[in-house]
């Protein structure tokens, strides 16, 4: 679902707005299950069609525009260190608030 408002935003590419759509549904089904959002950009890239390379720039601009929040991770092992990144994404348009 997308609001009016997201439709017409001129600071927003019709990347960001496919990636900030996609991530805002995940988040909700996360919310539902009280669990933290945590998905591979590539798993977002796949869904959405984007490179992932296009997914991390769009992931990017909504940090910067106030719509998602990401939060990194690391998690040590004597072989390697693993990062992976949780989201909070807003619901700027109050989409799911009805």
């Amino acid at each position: 679902r997308m609001s009016n408002a997201l439709r017409v935003r001129t600071d927003m590419t019709g990347s960001d707005k496919l990636v900030y759509t996609y991530m805002l549904n995940e988040y909700q089904v996360f919310k539902e299950f009280n669990r933290t959002y945590s998905e591979n950009m590539s798993d977002i890239a796949f869904e959405t069609g984007l490179t992932r390379r296009t997914v991390g720039v769009c992931i990017e601009r909504l940090n910067a525009l106030g719509l998602v929040k990401t939060q990194k991770h690391s998690l040590h092992d004597t072989s390697k260190s693993i990062v992976y990144h949780t989201y909070v994404v807003v619901d700027l348009y109050n989409v799911f608030n009805h």
